[in-house]
């Protein structure tokens, strides 16, 4: 990756892994003017302190102004504000897209009053116990 941030036509990566110490290490080996952006709400707020540019994140789409939020939190230091919301992100990440897949993502944003709608075959929407998991998750992080 090093190598390859050198060309002048590759300004960035996303790395999707949310495996920690490999970003740091892209962040490490790169130029500053390199991009790196995580996939992984868990990701983001160890990455942003390592210098990361930021992320890419299917949360996003369920809570976009939270993850607005955490990356500005971030940019200001005001890490123990930013660390709590990373947890909550974290818990509608790993209890929502990680537990359900897209159809979960798509049931959050019905339940939000957005349009989700059905999962393209062969993915599956949550049933009628997974859809109330989906708003117990949404409700305990402040989002439902």
């Amino acid at each position: 990756m090093a190598r390859l941030a050198e060309h002048p036509n590759i300004r960035g990566i996303k790395d999707s892994s949310g495996n920690v110490p490999q970003a740091a290490e892209i962040i490490r080996l790169t130029p500053k003017t390199f991009q790196v952006l995580v996939g992984s709400a868990v990701a983001l707020l160890p990455a942003l302190l390592l210098g990361g540019s930021g992320g890419i994140l299917a949360v996003g789409n369920v809570a976009p102004r939270e993850c607005v939020e955490l990356y500005q939190l971030a940019r200001e230091r005001r890490w123990e504000e930013a660390r709590e919301l990373a947890w909550r992100l974290n818990a509608v990440d790993t209890g929502i897209r990680v537990r359900f897949g897209i159809g979960g993502l798509k049931a959050a944003l019905d339940l939000l009053g957005y349009y989700g709608g059905p999962p393209r075959m062969p993915l599956t929407a949550p049933d009628a116990d997974g859809i109330e998991e989906i708003k117990e998750i949404l409700a305990t992080a402040g989002l439902l």
